[in-house]
């Protein structure tokens, strides 16, 4: 084998150990260290820059390997910092993609790592706006990007194959991975909608919640997903301390309480991954 060959089935397969890992630690406690996310950037990066050298070893493909540390760097430096660190970080990621992309646009290297950027910033946002609803989430599909700005193929995979053109640079393998994890993720609702069906209980919150006792949820791992003032109940997204929440539901009265699980999403992002890497984009079939 060729280390064209090589390097795309190596990162497949060391990706597909972490995430197996995290998966499994998100099962197990619906948290995940932010060292899976590392070891996946870090070693993507190292890949990056394997198969630059095979190519000749070009400073634009070493200059946007350091603007993917810096990304990297961003995203795991979960500590407060000042705004003129921020400012150096964003600088430094803007100036160390942007000026290989004006010297040698046309480098099929130099424009696929242009993605890596992109999807950080529209990652970053999906995660402001509630999209993606843990950090973990965010930092998963960012280290996914920066480790993956093509699609890896190796022997005969993906069996969809890969279009030429713009369509995979646009829909890059970790949007992939979101879309086919986010249909995956519908078997939870389907549980969720059954559940409520067999207890009678449908409306706009039976794709959502359940019902639950208040003593029982405050020991699961699901979400409240309802507030008080004292006076009424209200709908409200993931509280940042549910205890609170939990305790002023007593003192209004609740006994049973409306929930929604804490999906371990990476276990969908990890079966996505390999269906994805193994199959390929399924929307490659109709674009």
């Amino acid at each position: 084998m060729t280390v064209p060959d090589i390097v795309p089935l190596a990162l497949f397969a060391i990706t597909v150990a972490v995430l197996g890992s995290a998966a499994a630690s998100d099962i197990r406690t619906r948290t995940v260290r932010d060292l899976h996310w590392a070891a996946i950037g870090i070693v993507g990066i190292m890949f990056w820059l394997i198969a630059s050298w095979y190519q000749g070893a070009k400073w634009e493909h070493v200059a946007m390997a350091a603007g993917s540390c810096m990304i990297m760097f961003d995203v795991l430096w979960d500590s407060d910092r000042s705004k003129a660190v921020s400012a150096a970080i964003y600088g430094s990621v803007f100036v160390l993609f942007l000026v290989p992309c004006a010297i040698s646009p046309s480098d099929p290297s130099v424009q696929a790592g242009m993605a890596i950027p992109a999807f950080y910033v529209l990652y970053m946002l999906m995660y402001a706006a509630g999209l993606l609803r843990g950090g973990a989430d965010a930092k998963c599909m960012i280290s996914l990007t920066v480790a993956f700005p093509v699609y890896p193929e190796f022997w005969d995979f993906p069996i969809i194959a890969v279009p030429e053109g713009v369509v995979p640079a646009v829909f890059v393998f970790s949007a992939a991975v979101l879309f086919h994890a986010l249909l995956f993720s519908l078997s939870g609702a389907a549980y969720i909608f059954l559940r409520n069906l067999r207890h009678g209980n449908i409306g706009d919150r039976a794709l959502h919640g359940y019902l639950m006792d208040i003593d029982e949820a405050e020991r699961s791992h699901v979400w409240p997903m309802d507030d008080t003032d004292g006076e009424r109940l209200f709908r409200i997204s993931i509280p940042e301390d549910p205890s609170e929440v939990y305790s002023r539901l007593r003192a209004h009265g609740e006994k049973e309480i409306w929930v929604t699980p804490m999906i371990p999403f990476i276990l969908p992002v990890f079966a996505s991954v390999v269906f994805t890497g193994l199959a390929g984009n399924l929307l490659f079939l109709i674009l």
